[in-house]
């Protein structure tokens, strides 16, 4: 997708998805805190909420096939999930801004080296 420079939501993800993924990341980030601000704990409780609204019709959908007990040990499983899966981003587009082939970073320094004589010519 970074490569070809196209953009498509052809896999299986919505809007509600990414949230759920980046409430993910802010929740972690927040427990990660806790011991040096106990008050992130608190912080922590809002992208929770947002994970389990969002996620309130696969909870109910396991709920109503195991029942209570299995919809609640299912709960850091799907969180888990989205953790992984924004870490896989971030290693992805790390990876692609590091290749060789990578076009963007050979602009940048090309940029950079431009202004650099500019300046000096100056």
């Amino acid at each position: 997708m970074l490569r070809g420079r196209v953009y498509t939501t052809d896999l299986n993800l919505n809007r509600g998805n990414r949230i759920s993924v980046a409430c993910a990341g802010l929740l972690w980030m927040a427990l990660l805190a806790a011991p040096l601000w106990p008050v992130t704990l608190l912080v922590a409780l809002f992208p929770a909420i947002i994970l389990l609204g969002l996620n309130r019709q696969l909870f109910r959908f396991f709920y109503e096939e195991r029942g209570f007990r299995f919809a609640l040990a299912t709960i850091p499983w799907v969180w888990l999930y989205y953790t992984y899966s924004g870490l896989c981003i971030v290693l992805g587009v790390w990876a692609y801004l590091r290749s060789k082939g990578h076009t963007t970073r050979r602009v940048l320094r090309f940029k950079a080296l431009r202004e650099a004589e500019r300046t000096v010519a100056a």
